[in-house]
């Protein structure tokens, strides 16, 4: 019973960052299989190519795991790398330094 408990404390945890994470996104179950779809209906655990489980707390971690990754490509895309923004950047320090 104790284990019960634990289990759905750590599943509520695990959702609440989920969702945290991923607004809208959803646990359905195909063939006893848990599975991430988000609002738009994409299967997020597909998309990274991700396992799915028959475990309900190991699916919202992988779900977890999917939406940092999103988040980790969205911050060190090249796009938003450009040499463009950090010659902007210092060229506004040193102006008001009065260096240029």
């Amino acid at each position: 019973m104790m284990k019960t408990m634990c289990d759905k404390k750590l599943i509520e945890k695990a959702k609440k960052k989920l969702h945290r994470l991923i607004p809208g996104a959803k646990v359905t179950v195909i063939n006893d299989v848990y599975t991430i779809v988000d609002s738009e209906g994409t299967d997020i655990l597909d998309l990274y190519f991700l396992p799915k489980t028959d475990n309900l707390l190991q699916t919202y971690k992988l779900g977890e795991l999917a939406a940092r990754t999103t988040q980790l490509f969205d911050r060190t895309h090249p796009d938003r790398l450009s040499l463009e923004d950090s010659t902007e950047k210092s060229y506004r320090i040193n102006r008001k330094r009065n260096l240029v």
